[in-house]
């Protein structure tokens, strides 16, 4: 092989590892443009916790609804679970609103990263400018 055939191979070889990184690249952009941002474990855990409350709140309904249609003497005992049921709720409800508005105000974890973000770019442009 001469020199030229060499240089002819590698312009080829160039030309598909261009190609390639084109390809990945795009595939990139077209991933990321459609990710959804992922859902903090602390919000699986309240919609986990609203959703199994409302299911033992709406059994309890049936089963009392059930009760009062087939018998004379209705059994209200069932509605003792609706206690406890709302009750969570709204203890976790507020356990995760007084959390959020300690992430989300002055002095938050998240707070402080978006203002952090905010702030970088701008000192990027002077280290540049200067």
């Amino acid at each position: 092989m001469n020199i030229q055939e060499k240089k002819d191979q590698w312009e080829k070889r160039k030309i598909e590892i261009e190609q390639k990184e084109q390809l990945k690249q795009e595939k990139k952009n077209f991933f990321s443009k459609y990710k959804r941002e992922k859902i903090s474990t602390t919000k699986k855990l309240i919609y986990f916790l609203f959703i199994n409350c409302s299911l033992i709140e709406i059994f309890t309904g049936w089963v009392t609804y059930l009760s009062v249609m087939n018998s004379e003497t209705p059994d209200f005992s069932p509605l003792v679970a609706l206690i406890g049921a709302v009750v969570g709720e709204v203890i976790s409800f507020a356990i995760y609103g007084v959390k959020s508005i300690k992430e989300n105000t002055v002095g938050g974890v998240v707070f402080e990263t978006a203002m952090q973000k905010q702030k970088d770019p701008l000192k990027e442009k002077e280290n540049n400018n200067a």
